[in-house]
């Protein structure tokens, strides 16, 4: 076997790399990094395919070169998730077939692990793990009743804190967490993660597992390395374990308990949106909230440059935010929360600033800080522009990307 060392004082060939991933549209950040990826392998010469998943009656935009569709039928969908889908099974077989990758890479693979896994076990397996659901039945790594850290793995604690039932834990969400861990201890080669917050997360499951960043995609437009104006952006899917209602209360709380009107923009839509409304007006805010509703990119990115800082109040795990990295390119701070990835890329702190996820006064007194400060938003909105440009630059996150596909297929 070659050593790592030895592969990169060769000249480097091209591979032939199949990604793999849940959906076949752009459904969230996993699959913008997906096909950030097939990007960047293509830029160094690689061959790059990619695979995903579709319901036929969703009429869904088709972004991935291979669509696989699945059944409307939501039992049968469940079913998936602990068994072999037989159609699903020989459709990829088939892209197999036809790709012949030296690599199969698999981003997202919630839906169908255990036919995805079998049907690649031929190759060299690559997994990147998006967020914490190999460990955790919800994804939030977060209990659903109080919001307090989980420390992971399905058990009691499920249920007791909301986030399951007894009978959905027993019957499904126990079966699929070990035949997942059996087949992924038997055909992944390689285990990644974006931040070092979920590889350690991981690792105490038994998980050996490599840290390689997402890697910047700047903006084609100049960064604002001024303060901005005086108002502050949320960008995100309108949903509970994003903590919009935090915001909100931080928001509240300036006006009524420090004596600051704190302008607030909120980028996105979702299930929540209509309740987030009413929580505003309840709180005497709605005059100092605007909700954009859905922007496009041009218009989203638009949106950052001109703001004082973007706020990130996740309640859940974090992994590794794309709006956290494309902030900073900007030279826009950041003010998250504790959760996940976020402390790990504002450098707690001096990117921006980061605050306890469940107080929203604290919230409250850092958006005070740089309203009223805008050299603060100045300097460190250009500490964090230094920072992903030198660390999370492309060819570096390539060439670590490159080290791992290459030492799966001498392996």
């Amino acid at each position: 076997m070659e050593t790592t060392e030895q592969m990169s004082a060769e000249p480097a060939r091209s591979l032939s790399v199949l990604l793999v991933n849940d959906y076949s549209d752009v459904a969230g950040g996993a699959e913008e990094q997906l096909h950030r990826e097939a990007a960047l392998l293509e830029s160094a010469g690689h061959d790059v395919a990619s695979v995903g998943f579709a319901r036929p009656s969703e009429n869904r935009p088709a972004e991935t070169d291979y669509v696989l569709f699945e059944s409307d039928h939501r039992p049968t969908r469940i079913l998936q998730k602990v068994a072999v889908k037989p159609g699903i099974y020989r459709g990829l077989r088939s892209v197999l077939e036809r790709v012949d990758p030296d690599v199969v890479h698999i981003h997202k693979n919630i839906n169908y692990p255990v036919t995805v896994l079998t049907a690649c076990r031929e190759y060299p397996i690559v997994k990147t793990h998006h967020d914490y659901t190999n460990v955790c039945p919800s994804g939030w790594a977060a209990y659903a009743d109080t919001y307090q850290v989980c420390p992971g793995g399905p058990g009691a604690k499920c249920v007791r804190h909301g986030c399951t039932s007894a009978a959905e834990l027993a019957g499904f969400h126990l079966p699929r967490h070990q035949v997942k861990r059996r087949l992924q201890a038997r055909y992944v080669d390689q285990h990644l993660a974006p931040s070092r917050r979920l590889s350690e997360y991981l690792e105490r499951f038994g998980y050996a597992v490599e840290t390689v960043p997402y890697p910047l995609f700047s903006p084609e437009v100049e960064p604002n390395v001024g303060p901005g104006e005086g108002r502050f952006t949320f960008a995100g899917r309108l949903t509970e374990e994003k903590g919009v209602h935090v915001l909100l209360h931080a928001v509240a709380h300036a006006s009524e308990d420090l004596g600051v009107d704190v302008p607030v923009g909120i980028a996105g839509d979702g299930p929540e949106r209509e309740e987030l409304e009413r929580l505003a007006a309840h709180l005497g805010v709605d005059h100092l909230v605007e909700f954009y509703g859905h922007l496009d990119h041009a218009d989203l990115v638009d949106v950052y440059r001109r703001s004082r800082a973007v706020v990130v109040p996740s309640l859940w795990m974090e992994n590794f935010p794309n709006v956290v990295i494309e902030s900073l390119s900007l030279a826009r701070p950041v003010i998250g929360s504790d959760r996940g990835g976020i402390p790990e890329l504002l450098a707690d702190g001096d990117h921006g600033a980061v605050y306890p996820a469940l107080e929203h006064e604290a919230l409250a007194d850092r958006l005070v800080a740089f309203l009223e400060n805008p050299d603060l938003a100045t300097e460190r909105g250009a500490c964090g522009r230094e920072y992903v440009l030198e660390h999370l630059a492309e060819a570096r996150v390539r060439e670590q990307l490159e080290t791992v596909l290459y030492a799966a297929v001498s392996g």
